[in-house]
């Protein structure tokens, strides 16, 4: 039975299905919501880490050059080193790109445990699904995690097409150029 209340999450392993299809489905379940519940809040992370980091650093940065007629010499060193620092970690959360990720990883999780929830509540019904039916729960797992496989690769090529393109750029071998 479904045993939790709004505010409670429901537990992975409530309890193990009789039906060999539907332990199947329920173990890559498991499987995969362990998986991209992971990837998000890695990724939810290194999202809010690296926009924390940008602005404080940036922040220090202004600071220092204002205070640059003070302590010349050493203002600058520090804020050469800290304009280096911004512009790495601004150019690998572009790289990486948290944020869609995270954004992403949480949409699929939620598709996940609404299937999840799906199959459990079939499970106790009185009448079991059928076999078309365990077809289509695991069809429409397989076809979940398919569509982010896929729209990972596309986030991945339109990022490698953006950096061919600024490589192009920044080297003048643009045509007119």
């Amino acid at each position: 039975m479904l045993k939790h209340t709004l505010f409670e999450k429901p537990k992975d392993d409530d309890e193990d299905f009789s039906d060999p299809r539907a332990k199947l489905i329920q173990e890559r379940l498991r499987h995969y919501i362990k998986h991209y519940r992971s990837k998000r809040n890695r990724n939810r992370f290194f999202s809010r880490f690296f926009e924390r980091v940008v602005i404080v650093v940036a922040g220090t940065l202004t600071v220092l050059l204002g205070l640059k007629n003070v302590w010349e010499y050493d203002v600058s060193r520090i804020a050469f080193v800290l304009s280096a620092a911004v512009t790495a970690a601004t150019t690998w959360d572009a790289f990486a790109d948290h944020h869609w990720k995270w954004i992403r990883y949480r949409a699929v999780l939620h598709q996940l445990f609404a299937l999840r929830d799906e199959l459990k509540y079939r499970m106790v019904g009185e009448v079991l699904p059928t076999q078309a039916e365990f077809d289509e729960f695991f069809e429409r797992l397989q076809a979940t995690v398919k569509e982010l496989d896929e729209e990972w690769t596309a986030q991945r090529l339109k990022l490698m097409k953006d950096k061919a393109k600024t490589d192009v750029i920044s080297s003048g071998k643009l045509s007119g150029a």
